[in-house]
C-alpha cells in the first residue's frame, strides 16, 4: 500500500506571564495513498469540454444569425437578438440539467431547447442559403444539432435513468424536504409579522400613557370598548328626589342619560330655574354632547327659561 505525507497546523496553548497564548505548530503525518480517480478526472475533462464545444456552437451560431438579420435591423439590434437566441437555449439546457432527478418536469425544459435549437439551426441555414453555399449552410446548421447531441449524452452520463419505484421515493423525498422549507419560510413570515404586531401594540400603550384617552383596546375581539362617561340626568323636580334646588349641579351622581333634544333643552331649563346657569362646559357634562351641540342646545334653553314655558316647541 502506498502512503503520502501530509502536513497540518496545530495551534498550542502556552503560558506566557501569567497569560494565555496559542502559537502555531506544524505537525506531519502519513496517510494511505488511494491514488488518482482517474473516472473522476475523465467526467471533468468530458464536461469542460463540453462546455467549450458549446460555446463554440454559441459564438458560431450568434454570428451567422447576426450577419443574417443585419440585412432588415441595424448591426445592434441584430446582435442583442442573436445573444437572446443563444442565451434562452444555454439557459434551457441548464434548467434541463438541474431537474434531472425529476424527469416528468426535465421534459419541459428539454422540449423547449431542442425547439429553439431548430429555430437557430433553421436560420443558420438559411444564411448560408443566400450565400449560395449549401456545403457551408448544412455543416453550419449540424454543428449547433451536434452540440446539442453532445450535451444530451453528456447528460445521461451526469445522471442514470431511475427506476419507477425510486424515481417514486425521490420525488417523496424532494417533496417533503420542499415543505419543510416552505414551512420555515411561512413560520418566519408569521414570526415577523406577529413582531410587528407586537410593536405596534408596544407603541400604543406608550403613547397612551402619554397622551391618556379612555378609549380600551379588546385584543380578544374585534370591536373596540368605548366606554360611556356621560353623567345621566333627571327630568324630575328637584323636590321630588329630596334635593334642594341649589344642591343640584352637573355632575351630580345618579342621573340618567340624555338621548334626545327635548329632553337635554329641558333639564338644561331646569338647572337655569333653579338659579345655577350652566356653562358650556357644564352643558356638554349634562347633555354628553360635542361643544357646537352643546352651545345650542344651551341657548334654546336660556330661551325658554326666560319666555316661562319650560317646554320645548
Amino acid at each position: 500500500m502506498k502512503f503520502k505525507t501530509k502536513k497540518t497546523i496545530d495551534y498550542r496553548e502556552i503560558d506566557v506571564n501569567g497569560q494565555k497564548a496559542f502559537v502555531p505548530h506544524e505537525r506531519t503525518y502519513r496517510v494511505p495513498d488511494a491514488g488518482a480517480d482517474w473516472n473522476m478526472r475523465r467526467w471533468q475533462a468530458l464536461t469542460a469540454g463540453t462546455a467549450a464545444v458549446v460555446l463554440i456552437s454559441i459564438v458560431w451560431s450568434a454570428t451567422n444569425i447576426v450577419d443574417l438579420l443585419q440585412t432588415y435591423v441595424p448591426f445592434p439590434v441584430a446582435l442583442v437578438a442573436a445573444g437572446v437566441i443563444d442565451v434562452v437555449w444555454v439557459l434551457f439546457m441548464l434548467l434541463e440539467y438541474n431537474l434531472r432527478t425529476d424527469a416528468h418536469a426535465q421534459a419541459g425544459p428539454r422540449r423547449m431547447g431542442w425547439f429553439i435549437l431548430a429555430l437557430s439551426a433553421l436560420a443558420v441555414f438559411y444564411h448560408g442559403f443566400l450565400a449560395g453555399d449549401l456545403i457551408t449552410a448544412t455543416i453550419g446548421a449540424f454543428i449547433s444539432v451536434a452540440v446539442k447531441i453532445l450535451w444530451s449524452y453528456v447528460m445521461k452520463s451526469h445522471v442514470r435513468k431511475l427506476s419507477p419505484e425510486a424515481q417514486t421515493r425521490l420525488s417523496i423525498a424532494l417533496d417533503q424536504a420542499y415543505a419543510e422549507g416552505v414551512k420555515a419560510e411561512v413560520e418566519g413570515a408569521v414570526a415577523r409579522k406577529r413582531a410587528v404586531i407586537a410593536a405596534r401594540l408596544a407603541a400604543m400603550e406608550i403613547e397612551q400613557a402619554e397622551y391618556p384617552v379612555d378609549i380600551r383596546v379588546d385584543r380578544a375581539g374585534t370591536q373596540p370598548e368605548y366606554p360611556d362617561t356621560r353623567p345621566e340626568v333627571s327630568l324630575a323636580p328637584p323636590q321630588a328626589r329630596g334635593v334642594s334646588a341649589p344642591d343640584i349641579h352637573p355632575s351630580a351622581p345618579g342621573l340618567h342619560r340624555i338621548s334626545t333634544q327635548d329632553e337635554g333643552v329641558s333639564a338644561l331649563v331646569g338647572l337655569i330655574r333653579s338659579g345655577k346657569t350652566p356653562t358650556i362646559s357644564e352643558a356638554m357634562d349634562i347633555t354628553g354632547k360635542p361643544y357646537t351641540t352643546a352651545q345650542r342646545w344651551l341657548a334654546k334653553a336660556k330661551d325658554q327659561a326666560q319666555e316661562g314655558t319650560g317646554l320645548y316647541l
